[in-house]
């Protein structure tokens, strides 16, 4: 049966470019919105509750539906693991978009066979691409997609002038956006 997600929780694990505009369009939809970030910021009016990973255990109580749009870096290695999952709901599903390191395979499989949860959609994985002997492939209750979360016909209008600004920065002398590695963004 179809589910209506109105009235229901999105937590999302990660408040940054994707998870802001997962947290937009899920708050378009009448959905209650809960939220992570790694460095605490003003509250969006879009977000109900943002808190730190300090709150992550009453994140993954309240989720019916748990996003993951983190970075893939060691600092969320494994940041799911058993004792997460028996926190959630078993009627909440997994949207993992961006974190492939955030879940191992083998949390994931027992977790999905055991149906401790209602179900995952899949967008990243531990072992990219998956592999054909993954056990994911074989579960009912998981959708997988091939690492197509983030393409889209105008994903080069948002990335050019991204590019754009920092050329010019760049030829400025001026800071420009920079990636630190050791975080992942």
């Amino acid at each position: 049966m179809p589910l209506e997600i109105a009235g229901m929780t999105i937590g999302i694990l990660g408040l940054g470019a994707i998870g802001t505009e997962c947290a937009k369009k899920a708050k378009a939809f009448g959905m209650r919105v809960v939220a992570t970030k790694r460095k605490m910021i003003d509250k969006p009016e879009f977000v109900d509750e943002l808190w730190t990973a300090e709150r992550l255990p009453d994140l993954l109580a309240q989720a019916d539906f748990l996003v993951i749009s983190l970075p893939s870096s060691p600092e969320i290695d494994g940041i799911l693991g058993l004792d997460a999952f028996k926190l959630m709901k078993r009627s909440a599903y997994l949207i993992n978009v961006t974190a492939d390191r955030a879940v191992r395979e083998e949390v994931l499989v027992k977790v999905l066979k055991e149906q401790w949860i209602a179900g995952a959609a899949l967008d990243a994985f531990p072992r990219q691409p998956l592999p054909p002997d993954s056990e994911l492939w074989n579960l009912n209750n998981v959708t997988i997609t091939p690492r197509v979360g983030g393409f889209s016909p105008n994903r080069w209008k948002r990335l050019v002038p991204a590019f754009k600004n920092n050329l010019e920065r760049y030829f400025q002398g001026r800071q420009m956006d920079v990636i630190d590695k050791r975080v992942g963004y």
